[in-house]
């Protein structure tokens, strides 16, 4: 499943505790991705400039 909060807490859950549900790095990957992909739609919207005024 892609849930990046799923992924974000089983990171920090396996930093502090050392247990987790999934691997470390398919959750590193999954909230990069996701990261990746909210900033690429935030750069689209800025330069459409949309909701923007002048």
């Amino acid at each position: 499943h892609f849930n990046p909060f799923f992924y974000l807490i089983d990171g920090f859950r396996y930093g502090f505790l050392g247990v987790g549900d999934t691997e470390p790095f398919t959750a590193l990957w999954v909230v990069a991705l996701a990261a990746v992909a909210c900033v690429g739609l935030c750069w689209q919207l800025w330069r459409i400039g949309w909701r923007l005024k002048e």
